[in-house]
This record gives C-alpha cells, sequence and structure tokens, in this order.
C-alpha cells in the first residue's frame, strides 16, 4: 500500500459531539493524503467515526491519559509526517498544506494558533534551534507542530499534564524547527472536564518536569523563572498557598528581575493579614539578597 504523506493522530476521551467537529475539520483539508488515527482512550461509550476509509480508530484497553494515547497513535502511524490533534480543537483547511511548506526547511513545522473566537493568539516565531529558548514561554501547540515521522520521539507516560513540554525539551535538543507564519490550529475554550489534565495535574506535571530537567533549568534560570512561576500560580489557585510562596520565590531567585517580581506580586495576593505579612518579609528578604549580589 501507498504510505500516507500525513498521519493525524486524535487523541480523545468521552466527547463525541467534540470529537466529530474535529474530525470535519481533518476531512476538510485541502490536502487529501493523510491517515486520520482516533485513539479512543478507554471512552465508557466508544465514538462513532465518519465513513471515510482514511479514518481509523484505534481503542485503548485501559484509560492512560493523553500521553499514553499519543504513543498508542504513534504505534500505529505510517505517513511520513506525524502531526497530531486534540479532540476539542479544530485544523484550518490549509493546515497540512501550511505543514508541508515548513517541512521543506525544517524537519519539524509550526504554524500558529489562536482561539476559534479569535480573542487570543499565539505568534510564536521559533526557526532553528531553540532548545536554549524553548521553555522560555508556553511551548507551541502540539497541535500546531507536524514533524518527520523518522525524528520523533515518544512521550513520557508519567506526565498527565505538560507532556508536551517535557517532549519538546527532548526533541529540541537535535531538531530544528521552522514556523509559518500562518493561523493553523484553532483552539476551542469550552467548560467541558479536562480529564487528567485539571490544575492538579498541571501541578504534579510541572514539578515533575522541573525534577526531571533540573540540569537543564540549572543553566537556564529564564526557564527555571517561568516554569516556577507557574507551579506558583496553580498552586495558589489550588489553594495551596505554602507550594506557591516556595515555588515564587524559587523563582524570583533564579530570575531577580523586576518583571519577574512584578509578576510574583501580581501573582500571589494572600487573603489574610498574617500571609501578607509573611509574603512581605519574603520580598524583603529577597530583595536585599538580589541587589547585593
Amino acid at each position: 500500500m501507498t504510505r500516507p504523506t500525513f498521519s493525524v493522530i486524535v487523541t480523545s476521551y468521552n466527547r463525541p459531539a467534540l470529537l466529530r467537529e474535529a474530525l470535519a475539520s481533518v476531512l476538510a483539508q485541502t490536502h487529501p493524503d493523510f491517515e486520520c488515527i482516533v485513539v479512543d482512550d478507554a471512552s465508557p461509550t466508544p465514538p462513532v467515526l465518519p465513513s471515510d476509509p482514511r479514518v481509523k480508530l484505534v481503542s485503548r484497553a485501559c484509560n492512560g491519559g493523553s500521553a499514553a494515547s499519543r504513543n498508542t497513535g504513534l504505534d500505529h502511524a505510517t505517513g511520513q509526517y506525524i502531526t497530531f490533534l486534540d479532540d476539542d480543537d479544530l485544523f484550518v483547511p490549509e493546515r497540512l498544506e501550511l505543514a508541508l511548506e515548513g517541512l521543506a526547511r525544517a524537519p519539524i513545522a509550526l504554524c500558529w494558533s489562536r482561539f476559534v473566537d479569535q480573542s487570543v493568539r499565539r505568534k510564536l516565531m521559533l526557526r532553528g534551534n531553540v532548545h536554549d529558548i524553548i521553555l522560555n514561554q508556553g511551548v507551541p501547540s502540539l497541535g500546531a507542530t507536524t514533524l518527520r515521522a523518522e525524528c520523533t520521539l515518544r512521550f513520557d507516560e508519567r506526565f498527565f499534564a505538560l507532556q508536551d513540554a517535557d517532549w519538546w525539551l527532548r526533541i529540541s535538543r537535535d531538531t530544528p524547527v521552522w514556523t509559518m507564519e500562518h493561523f493553523g490550529y484553532l483552539v476551542r475554550k469550552h467548560p467541558g472536564v479536562r480529564h487528567r489534565n485539571d490544575a492538579p495535574a498541571k501541578v504534579r506535571g510541572s514539578l515533575l518536569l522541573l525534577k526531571k530537567h533540573a540540569g537543564y533549568f540549572t543553566s537556564h534560570p529564564r526557564a527555571a523563572a517561568e516554569w516556577w512561576i507557574r507551579t506558583g500560580v496553580l498552586a495558589r489557585r489550588l489553594g495551596d498557598y505554602a507550594l506557591a510562596r516556595r515555588a515564587l520565590a524559587t523563582a524570583f531567585r533564579r530570575r531577580p528581575t523586576l518583571r519577574t517580581l512584578s509578576r510574583l506580586i501580581r501573582s500571589l495576593r494572600p487573603s489574610t493579614s498574617r500571609l501578607s505579612l509573611e509574603v512581605m518579609g519574603i520580598w524583603s528578604s529577597l530583595s536585599l539578597l538580589s541587589f547585593a549580589s
């Protein structure tokens, strides 16, 4: 059989209506040479797929999360190039055409992503070797990423959230990227449950990322500050003020800039006067240490 140009790996769990729209956006592609591998992560009710021979269902026997589902998709992919789609997001019709243009320039091609309602746009401009800057801000969405099949890496299944950050850090060591200056991926905002990808999972994933790649974060203080800030903000939202204070203080120590300090102050606003006094003490101590050095 002829090898398809693209393998589109769609991971899904118990969101049949959103999945139908996601698959419709794949079938509407202007580049028609693809296989679409739908990995159902042991949903209570298996999904019903379109009657298109390019769409294939792979059902997992047990629920393992999105990293495990993506690995299952990689096991079944036969395309020359690999790309991903979450079941609650969408491709624009030219998504795969854009990827081909980028892949002519680098083994990994990126496009820009935005919310469906266009309220927020992400115009990350990453080209060449990006290993030293890849974690300085939010990493590119996997749905905006396409890569040569021989270059792909498997996902670390310990991460139920933020496996994309770990994956990007590993793959960017040796593989350059090219960003196409077009929007190709649409992110949907909705109130549905994020199965195994909620705020507690993101806190655990962030801490695992910082531990697993401790050497990288030691030599990249900007990235370290970014991810400790993320950890602190999430911890505060969950009411874990002790972890929030430790994370945000660590971020400031790693990168004691006015911008970092400003973000810390905006992010941590304790609800009691006792906590306020405690945090003000932390700010004072860290500021003295920072500016003294």
